[in-house]
């Protein structure tokens, strides 16, 4: 708003312009008696006209108006006039005044403009001191340089590189006893097939001690990995990313575009000059706006002296004209720099055509070993400026921060070069959302200042390293526990069942001919289910064999005594597998031993009649009481089939449950992990209760590694 007439209070701003101060009260009006009052028609209707007066009174209404108005705006509306170079503002966080409805708008108040970064912003630590200058250390590398060396592919650890040892393509040949061509074929499923990367399908033989420690050489390489990324956001490099060039001209937007901005530019220039200079053969700043500045004619070594003289250069620079950013970028191209790194640190778009700076940039780039590096500053909308705003310069061009950052990182792979995205907070702005924390100016020392995109959100926290450390300890013993909920969930007759919760249960299985080849697993999975948990937890039961016809074990459910589970257990070794799958009787007589029964359906396939007749039949079945029908897919690689046992078991608020090939070996990761304190990576679980847990241990990890983020970027 910048008028010092409107930003005072409404006390001190009445003194000089209400009625009485400027003579428009009635008592002032009748002191002068030769007003005169006349008669005017309009359109039939008669008022009183009292001359110049009425003016004025009009004139003064909406004035009123106007700065009722300008009070409702932004911040103003919630806090009204924030007035003091120094203000402390006391929230509400009780209960009642941050549920669920009231949070979002108490947040969104906060971070309205009163508050925002402007030019009245206290200076950050030591910025007028003479620069701490790091002594040069390892010459710094670009990502695409380090994982040449340090990447997946480069350590061999790529998943076709680590598998081609044992992978052996499907072979053909001519027999000539037989006088055909065979193919290759896998013994009892010794090898699994596996999509190459060059689309063909090969036989791979698994050595599951081998994949182990691979999973733990991933570990490794993803800590590594994690590492560079920490590095790449701390100091300068979260700013201008890894300045890599001997030679460097940084080239600084001081335009009036985003009033306010000096200070950020001039932080940014500091901690570039102190931490990554130092390292480098020689370099040369340039300030452009409507006109272009350079602090050196030509490119100058980098010693102490240099950078100290450069940042008191640095330290005078103002915002000024409009982005004149062509002229800035044709300085350095057409003069001295003819190998290097050039480093453009702006906020916006440049007042030329993109295409045309993009065209004359890649001329200039080509053929030689030079490369523009952009760093977009994003801050507050500058849409609705007026020119007195802006210092007197033309309005910007309409973009939004996306389709800016899109135009300039074009123009950035036009100069063979890279592209960061950071905000006038210090907050990394990307296109996909996320949580990027980066540390603010106050009081590293004693908290932890972080301001966070999250989900199209900035938010800000505080945090303590107390905290942070007991976020950590918490969180790695509910993983513990969720891990071993889910070494526990894959043991036993859980692995196939799950975990039975009913008091009541009728188990209906599958025995058609197609589960010959599973029947005598099947049996041991059924006499564990029997001793392991319907006996132990007193749970009612009876037994449903099911193929063409139905065969029941007892006509009504059973007390789990020991003689009738010894019974059951007979009588389920007797069972022989033929015929088809007449899964819909088979749920009709399940549905008869009672309204509150718990169905367990184990089958590996589809049903004899239609699946939509199944659905629509058990539906019919089970309305109005509390029958739930939870299916086990045993042994079934056809998804079709996964698909309608899914659906059958959900459509009665039932879970699904899938015997998985690879639960073997994940249980010996479990219990290898749980031993060493490792994080054993979990394959794709597809059985309800696995996956809703496996979701929640990722989850659960993820937050774990952004509090490790935070941790770090405190240390």
């Amino acid at each position: 708003q910048g008028q010092a007439a409107e930003w005072k209070s409404s006390s001190d701003w009445l003194l000089t312009h209400s009625l009485y101060s400027s003579g428009l009260s009635l008592s002032t009006l009748l002191s002068h008696g030769t007003t005169k009052i006349r008669q005017v028609c309009v359109t039939g209707a008669c008022f009183t006209y009292l001359g110049p007066y009425s003016q004025r009174v009009s004139e003064a209404i909406e004035l009123y108006h106007g700065r009722i108005r300008w009070l409702n705006q932004g911040s103003m509306k919630v806090f009204g006039l924030v007035k003091g170079s120094r203000v402390g503002v006391i929230v509400d966080t009780s209960d009642v005044n941050c549920t669920k409805d009231r949070l979002p708008d108490l947040q969104k108040n906060l971070l309205l403009d009163s508050f925002s970064l402007s030019p009245s912003l206290p200076r950050p630590p030591n910025h007028n001191v003479p620069l701490s200058i790091k002594p040069p250390g390892v010459p710094p590398s670009s990502s695409a340089d380090w994982l040449r060396n340090h990447g997946l592919k480069a350590k061999r650890l790529g998943l076709y590189q680590v598998l081609s040892p044992n992978a052996y393509s499907l072979l053909e040949g001519f027999v000539p006893i037989l006088n055909k061509t065979v193919s290759s074929t896998v013994h009892e499923k010794a090898m699994v097939q596996f999509e190459w990367h060059d689309g063909t399908v090969k036989n791979v033989h698994v050595d599951l001690p081998l994949i182990y420690h691979y999973q733990k050489q991933l570990m490794s390489a993803v800590a590594v990995l994690e590492r560079r990324v920490q590095w790449l956001s701390s100091g300068s490099r979260q700013i201008w990313g890894t300045v890599c060039e001997q030679r460097v001209v940084i080239v600084v937007d001081m335009s009036m575009m985003i009033p306010g901005f000096s200070l950020h530019i001039q932080h940014s220039l500091r901690v570039l000059l102190e931490e990554q200079l130092a390292n480098k053969h020689s370099f040369n700043i340039i300030a452009f706006g409507s006109a272009v500045r350079a602090w050196r004619e030509r490119l100058a070594l980098t010693s102490p002296e240099n950078l100290q003289e450069a940042w008191q250069w640095v330290q005078g620079l103002q915002c000024s004209g409009s982005r004149n950013t062509l002229a800035a970028l044709r300085l350095p191209l057409e003069g001295d720099l003819n190998s290097g790194g050039l480093y453009l640190f702006t906020s916006g778009l440049p007042d030329q055509e993109i295409a045309t700076v993009s065209s004359y940039v890649s001329e200039c780039c080509s053929g030689r070993p030079l490369r523009l590096h952009i760093c977009l500053l994003t801050g507050e909308e500058t849409e609705g400026q007026t020119e007195a705003q802006t210092g007197g310069c033309p309005p910007p061009h309409h973009a939004t921060r996306e389709e800016t950052a899109g135009a300039l990182r074009e123009l950035a792979q036009a100069g063979n070069g890279r592209f960061h995205w950071i905000s006038e907070t210090g907050t990394y702005q990307l296109i996909q959302p996320d949580i990027y924390p980066l540390p603010c100016w106050s009081e590293p020392h004693v908290s932890l200042c972080l301001w966070l995109l999250f989900q199209g959100m900035v938010k800000h926290l505080q945090l303590t390293p107390g905290e942070l450390k007991q976020y950590l300890t918490q969180t790695e013993r509910l993983l513990l526990r969720y891990m071993q909920r889910l070494q526990w969930l894959l043991s036993g007759s859980r692995r196939v069942f799950g975990a039975v919760l009913e008091r009541e249960v009728c188990v209906l299985l599958d025995v058609s001919g197609s589960m010959a080849p599973c029947l005598g697993e099947l049996k041991t999975k059924l006499a564990s289910l029997i001793w392991e948990q319907l006996h132990h937890n007193t749970v009612r039961f009876s037994l449903l064999a099911f193929s063409e016809g139905v065969k029941a074990w007892r006509p009504a459910l059973q007390e789990p005594t020991e003689e009738a589970c010894r019974d059951a257990v007979q009588w389920a070794y007797q069972l022989n597998t033929h015929g088809g799958t007449n899964t819909l009787e088979a749920l009709q007589t399940g549905c008869g031993f009672g309204d509150s029964v718990g169905l367990y359906l184990l089958s590996d396939g589809k049903p004899d009649s239609s699946c939509s007749l199944v659905l629509k039949e058990t539906e019919r079945l089970t309305t109005g009481n509390h029958i739930t029908i939870h299916t086990v897919s045993f042994n079934c690689t056809d998804s079709s089939a996964n698909d309608f046992l899914k659906k059958l078991a959900h459509q009665t608020g039932g879970r699904y449950h899938r015997c998985h090939d690879n639960v073997d070996a994940l249980s010996g990761l479990l219990e290898s992990g749980l031993s060493d304190g490792d994080e054993p990576t979990l394959p794709a679980l597809e059985g309800d209760d696995l996956r809703r847990l496996a979701q929640e241990i990722d989850k659960l990890r993820h937050f774990r590694k952004q509090a490790q983020v935070f941790r770090f970027v405190l240390q």
